[in-house]
């Protein structure tokens, strides 16, 4: 149960203020919450682990080709070695990209 403590004062000065006060609790004390558990999920559990094979594979990909240094614990030490290949070029990545994606479907 949620308990509001509105704290008023007896002064003619604070008169707007305690009015203003008693209005909120007022209002506050019919606001109705439930609680509800947050079960959403992005997939089952046999999707999940089709998604991590997936991405090991492309994982495995990477490193075959030199583009991944089996050491490389970072993204940054990734991304440093793809641009030092020049692979980041803009026009390139989609492509890049979507040659990746089609060896892994394979």
């Amino acid at each position: 149960k949620t308990v509001i403590a509105a704290c008023i004062s007896p002064s003619a000065l604070c008169f707007g203020e305690t009015l203003s006060t008693l209005k909120f609790a007022a209002r506050a004390k019919h606001i109705r919450c439930t609680a509800v558990m947050n079960e959403e999920y992005s997939g089952t559990v046999e999707s999940l682990m089709l998604e991590v094979k997936s991405l090991r594979q492309q994982l495995d990909l990477l490193s075959s080709r030199g583009l991944l240094e089996a050491e490389a614990g970072s993204g940054t030490q990734l991304q440093t070695s793809l641009q030092s290949r020049g692979a980041l070029r803009k026009g390139s990545i989609d492509a890049k990209e979507a040659a990746l994606e089609a060896l892994v479907a394979e």
